[in-house]
């Protein structure tokens, strides 16, 4: 062969490989899980309405309503838990809010989709207690939030807030 041939032939070679290694990286990106696809909330609306969801369970916790807290708790993490009627309050009241006028203010949330209509959020806020002429804050708090936007449901289960310790670079 001559040397025009061999060029040629190992240009050729070489964008065949680059080819190649570029279609592996973008059908590696593709199939990265979900699970890593987590991002911030910068949805206004979407960020409220998650407050709003946290917001309706600690106001079922605070008035001791054991049976609708039980409703909007995940059932995964009841079923892990071992959570009833009877011992719901007890057992998701880590912060004292029973029986107290408290509310939620989220200060930082992650997103992650899950499939079209289902996203998971993670949740980063403050929980205050309503007093009649202060308000004071109980404690940080972590929640995950599921919601369904088909069927327009929510759940919610306490959450030890792994992804904002890990993420405190942001």
């Amino acid at each position: 062969m001559d040397k025009k041939k061999i060029i040629i032939l190992i240009a050729l070679v070489v964008v065949g490989l680059f080819v190649l290694l570029i279609r592996d990286r973008v059908t590696y990106q593709n199939n990265i899980p979900l699970e890593y696809k987590v991002k911030i909330l910068n949805n206004y609306s979407r960020f409220f309405t998650v407050d709003d969801c946290l917001n309706r369970f600690l106001s079922k916790i605070s008035n001791n309503d054991s049976k609708n807290t039980l409703l909007l708790l995940n059932d995964n993490y009841e079923k892990e838990n071992d959570i009833n009627e009877n011992n719901v309050i007890k057992k998701v009241d880590s912060y004292g809010i029973n029986s107290r006028l408290s509310y939620f203010a989220s200060k930082k949330i992650y997103e992650e989709k899950k499939s079209e209509n289902n996203y998971t959020y993670y949740v980063y806020g403050e929980i205050y207690e309503d007093l009649l002429d202060e308000i004071n804050k109980i404690s940080d708090a972590y929640f995950i939030v599921n919601i369904n936007d088909e069927n327009l449901i929510f759940d919610v289960m306490p959450y030890n807030g792994d992804l904002f310790k890990e993420k405190k670079h942001e």
